[in-house]
């Protein structure tokens, strides 16, 4: 028993300890997209545990900084199973500007969710202070879950 396990950790430490390369070499990721990663949220909108779809939202001041730091930025998407549209808060302020997006558009490349299924949109709300965000999207009795963001400096 003791000399299977023995053998079992030298293979281990063989195979494991001398590859040039892992799994993560492989893949190859910009910075704006780990950022993009590390600024993402889901959550689906639901009411009484029925839902009517899902958003992904990205902040995008942390990602873009020189280019989002005046108001307050979010890129959108929203799968709906009706057309209504959604309502958006940020920490309980109306957004100023809801803009729709083509599928294809300037921000695709940071969440590659690109079908016929999916709506875009960039959303901009007033400067907050607070550091802390909190995004939510609102359909009639629908809400998502609250979406929280902290910004940070790049």
């Amino acid at each position: 028993m003791k000399l299977s396990g023995f053998v079992y950790l030298l293979i281990i430490i063989f195979f494991g300890g001398c590859a040039s390369s892992n799994a993560f070499t492989k893949f190859h990721i910009s910075s704006n997209e780990q950022y993009a990663f590390s600024n993402f949220q889901l959550s689906d909108i639901s009411y009484k545990q029925r839902s009517i779809g899902t958003i992904e939202a990205i902040y995008l001041n942390n990602i873009f900084p020189k280019r989002y730091n005046h108001d307050e930025y979010f890129y959108v998407i929203v799968y709906l199973r009706s057309n209504q549209a959604l309502k958006y808060t940020l920490n309980g302020h109306n957004p100023l500007q809801v803009t729709k997006l083509a599928k294809h558009n300037h921000f695709s490349n940071l969440l590659p969710i690109i079908d016929n299924w999916h709506k875009y949109y960039l959303v901009k709300f007033k400067h907050i202070a607070n550091e802390n965000l909190v995004f939510r999207a609102k359909q009639a009795n629908f809400l998502s879950y609250p979406l929280r963001y902290l910004k940070t400096l790049r």
